[in-house]
Order: structure tokens, then sequence, then C-alpha cells
């Protein structure tokens, strides 16, 4: 950013693949009805909220195009979905289930160690 501009709000695009939206998919999972809340359980020490449910390509084209575009290019159509998200609102786990090409296929991620809340401001000018 230069000297002297100003913040902009940009909305996400394609060029951001692999940047899931996980806040996204705890909203696409809990649209899915109150089956999608699983219960409090214990995530990495901390209690947090487990959200799963069963999601098709076409719900996951507005969180996660990266992912989109993969599966379609493998022939998924669908998937489980996993969703742990801690007191805080973050998500703190994070799990997939598919079948590529007939082989079952598990994706997970795990975050932590997230540190205090960054503070800036914004630039000046414009």
């Amino acid at each position: 950013m230069k000297a002297g501009s100003a913040w902009t709000r940009a909305a996400r695009t394609d060029d951001m693949a692999g940047q899931a939206n996980y806040a996204g998919y705890a909203k696409l999972l809990l649209a899915t009805g109150p089956s999608a809340r699983k219960g409090m359980e214990n995530e990495g020490g901390a209690p947090a909220q487990h959200l799963a449910g069963h999601l098709g390509l076409d719900q996951v084209a507005t969180v996660d195009p990266g992912v989109l575009r993969t599966m379609k290019a493998k022939g998924v159509t669908d998937f489980d979905c996993d969703l742990w998200i801690d007191g805080q609102g973050r998500t703190v786990r994070f799990e997939q289930r598919m079948d590529v090409q007939g082989v079952p296929v598990v994706n997970k991620v795990f975050f932590g160690e997230f540190g205090p809340v960054e503070t800036f401001a914004a630039p000046t000018g414009g």
C-alpha cells in the first residue's frame, strides 16, 4: 500500500484460492438446520462448538472457490464437513471427507496459538 493511500473493502475473489472462508462454512452448516449443531466438545484443551453436515459443491462456490474447482475436476459432487469453533468465534478445527475417484479422502486443518489481537491505525489521506 502506498503512503497516503486509503483502505478499501474488496470482495473475495477466485485469486484468493487456498484461503477458505471458515466462517462461511459455519454459515452453510448452520443453514442445513438444527441437526448441524453437534454440541460442545473439548478441542485442543478448550471447549468448542462442533458443527457437522453434508454439503454440495454448489453451496461451496461462495466460501471456497479454489476447493470447488479442484473437487469438480476430480468428480466430487458433495462431501461431509465438520467444523469446531471456540468461545471467541474462531475456527480451531476443520475436516472434509469425500470420495475422489473411488478413494476415500479426508482433509484436516487445525488452528491454534492465535496470539493477541493485532491493532493498527488505518492509513490517512486519500
